[in-house]
């Protein structure tokens, strides 16, 4: 009668597993240091074939991490507190020719107001927009990081904000 390792080692052995047989674990069984050799060695194997990828490829080039900057279209959504008097900003790296999609909108506080700002990565303002919702499209973009800034003029708003970049037209 084979006992919970042998049924184990066999079914990675075989790549299949599933097992015919429903065993009980037993805190008594003894097993040889062999058996747990062979399976601590497949357990080796597996998680060595799990880390040894190198980083993915998207549209053509290798990452070391996956950061979404390759993505043909990526959508991020918050909602945050931006203190009052304070520059609220969040980064967007960007790829030459993308669309840049923004919306947001003040759910409460701050007498429902704030600026909206898009920087380029010099930091030169290229558009802005002051009220209680906004939607703004970018296009053309030279490449490189972008900040999306909020910056209230009174008491702390809660903002609804989304933002979408693109490398197709699809909003």
């Amino acid at each position: 009668m084979a006992n919970h390792f042998e049924i184990v080692t066999a079914n990675i052995r075989n790549f299949g597993f599933q097992s015919t047989q429903s065993r009980q674990w037993n805190r008594s069984t003894r097993t040889s240091p062999g058996q747990c050799l062979v399976v601590c060695w497949c357990w080796a194997v597996l998680l060595a074939l799990t880390t040894s990828v190198a980083g993915e490829i998207v549209l053509g080039e290798e990452n070391e991490d996956f950061d979404f900057d390759g993505l043909p279209g990526v959508q991020h959504d918050f909602k945050v507190f931006v203190h009052a008097g304070m520059e609220e900003c969040f980064f967007q790296r960007l790829v030459q020719g993308a669309q840049l999609h923004t919306r947001f909108e003040v759910l409460k506080g701050g007498n429902k107001q704030v600026d909206f700002y898009i920087r380029d990565g010099s930091g030169e303002v290229v558009q802005q927009v002051t009220g209680s919702e906004g939607f703004l499209t970018y296009e053309n973009v030279t490449g490189g990081e972008h900040s999306l800034s909020f910056l209230p003029a009174n008491p702390s708003p809660l903002v609804h904000f989304l933002d979408t970049t693109s490398t197709t037209n699809f909003i």
